[in-house]
């Protein structure tokens, strides 16, 4: 499965004659500054065309020049690049992982040559770049990269919900990926004994982010998915929690989902339609409320409306940022537009 993001894919030259070397440190910093200004699909093009020698030593001079919200930017640069081409050209995309992340070292204050020690914001600007990579490298099956930054996360802020949110989706990716539904399939015993105790370990760690954070609306939202998948009644719970603490649409949008899902296998027919209704109105751009809905009127007997939806569902592009697919290989866009809008704040 092809993972679901928002890229404009742009055709990366191979290197080329690089700026010379007395200007990198100034070029790069304009880069920055152009992707800060809006313009990020021209800067990566551009930051793509550098040889690996040349970003390496701009890094190191923009280290000691470079303000806080210039090397936020970088990072952002760096990270949307490696977003951008992980899927076609995955050591590349490590290189600008790696370049983001000692640019972000930087920034937090760890090397000496720096007084940002005291700086909060891009503290939080640097876990909430640590949850991102987990669910870009869970995004595109890499496991052990995605355990590898948890754990790095981790370290720089050991009680970080988030970052036990990233850790339990990315347990739960690996379970769905060989079996969508444990709690369904027809599995040999011990195979579904195996997978169930995966969900346990994935509803563990949220559990973890709930201690630290009990508002954390996404941590409500996997546990409630993994209890659903475990066929835990706690679950319809759960999600109510997910929309009473939610802070964005993504959630609301998949709580409202799920809560129709259990309602439809309740036969409780019209409260899942009033669930997929809310559901559409999130994102009335996206085909899969209208497959839902569609089910719903099937079931209840109205041919001609679940056809209607269905061809509305069908007419509709697929959308690679509906965040069910989002959901399904764990890839978390909320960070990723969170951290664009603080690298480009003024």
């Amino acid at each position: 499965m092809s993972r679901a993001r928002t890229v404009v894919w742009f055709t990366l030259c191979v290197c080329v004659a690089s700026p010379a070397r007395a200007q990198n440190v100034e070029q790069y910093l304009a880069l920055a500054r152009e992707y800060a200004g809006g313009r990020g699909t021209e800067a990566m093009a551009q930051l793509a065309t550098w040889s690996r020698p040349d970003i390496t030593a701009a890094g190191k001079a923009a280290a000691v020049t470079a303000s806080a919200h210039d090397l936020m930017a970088l990072a952002m640069l760096h990270t949307d690049l490696a977003n951008a081409i992980i899927d076609r050209q995955p050591q590349a995309a490590d290189f600008h992982v790696t370049k983001a992340q000692d640019i972000l070292a930087i920034a937090r204050g760890d090397a000496a040559t720096t007084d940002r020690l005291d700086n909060q914001s891009v503290r939080e600007f640097s876990r909430r770049w640590f949850r991102f990579v987990v669910g870009m490298y869970t995004s595109c099956n890499r496991p052990g990269d995605a355990a590898r930054f948890t754990h790095l996360g981790l370290l720089e802020a050991p009680e970080d919900s988030r970052l036990y949110v990233a850790r339990g989706v990315l347990i739960e990716a690996r379970i769905l990926t060989f079996a969508p539904n444990p709690a369904t399939l027809a599995l040999a015993a011990r195979r579904r004994e195996q997978l169930e105790d995966g969900l346990k370990q994935a509803a563990t760690n949220f559990l973890h982010a709930l201690s630290v954070d009990p508002h954390n609306a996404e941590a409500h939202l996997h546990l409630g998915r993994v209890r659903l998948l475990l066929s835990d009644k706690r679950a319809r719970t759960d999600f109510d929690a997910a929309l009473e603490n939610a802070a964005n649409d993504t959630v609301r949008y998949l709580a409202h989902l799920f809560l129709g899902g259990i309602a439809e296998r309740e036969n409780r027919l019209t409260d899942a339609l009033r669930e997929y209704e809310v559901v559409r109105s999130l994102g009335a751009g996206y085909q899969t409320p209208y497959a839902a809905l569609s089910r719903v009127e099937g079931a209840l007997g109205r041919g001609d409306r679940a056809r209607e939806l269905a061809m509305v569902g069908l007419q509709l592009k697929k959308a690679d940022d509906d965040p069910w697919w989002d959901l399904r290989i764990g890839f978390d866009r909320e960070s990723l537009l969170w951290l664009r809008a603080e690298a480009r704040k003024p």
